[in-house]
């Protein structure tokens, strides 16, 4: 249920801010298979590097490599979409902008990391359970408000596989594993 997922994130997210240096949770959705074996390296590295940014994430493709989702961006009607829809992973688009990291007011909810603490304030003021398709729109909204910053990378792809379970929850926190 809603609320079960709720208190999971948040479980897991305060194990990973109990951290003594910054720590991060990747939620990824068991409806896409991740292709980057790097991602881990990428989204915390990104994270890492730049102190304002709360959240990275990547493009989520079909099965024929055309983009589900990319880099999110709230329109007029403070709907999140993604201009990078329909084109293929290697379409590098005006001045090349799909095939750089930016800086993006939403990533797809079927993969995505974010700043452990900043996650749990987040978590914290919403009472109520959310879907996660929910909680990443209410993240981006939170990270619009704090004045920080996510971030959309093309070294951080999945595919997705036609899986329904929707989500899973995995801590990073360097050498440790959370069981």
């Amino acid at each position: 249920t809603g609320s079960d997922l709720r208190d999971q994130i948040l479980r897991v997210a305060r194990v990973a801010a109990a951290e003594k240096d910054r720590g991060f949770v990747a939620m990824f959705s068991d409806r896409v298979d991740i292709v980057s074996p790097d991602w881990a390296w990428e989204a915390t590295g990104l994270l890492e590097f730049y102190g304002d940014a709360v959240g990275v994430g990547g493009k989520i493709q079909d099965k024929e490599g055309e983009t589900l989702y990319g880099a999110g961006y709230f329109d007029f009607n403070g709907e999140l979409g993604s201009p990078e829809i329909g084109l293929q992973f290697n379409a590098h688009g005006y001045f090349s902008n799909n095939l750089l990291q930016k800086t993006v007011d939403g990533v797809s909810p079927l993969h995505w990391t974010a700043d452990a603490k900043f996650l749990c304030d987040v978590m914290d003021r919403e009472k109520r359970a959310v879907a996660p398709d929910e909680l990443a729109f209410i993240f981006a909204l939170a990270v619009l408000d704090a004045g920080k910053r996510i971030i959309c990378t093309p070294f951080i792809r999945a595919v997705v596989n036609g899986n329904d379970r929707y989500i899973r929850l995995l801590p990073l926190l360097g050498e440790k594993a959370i069981d």
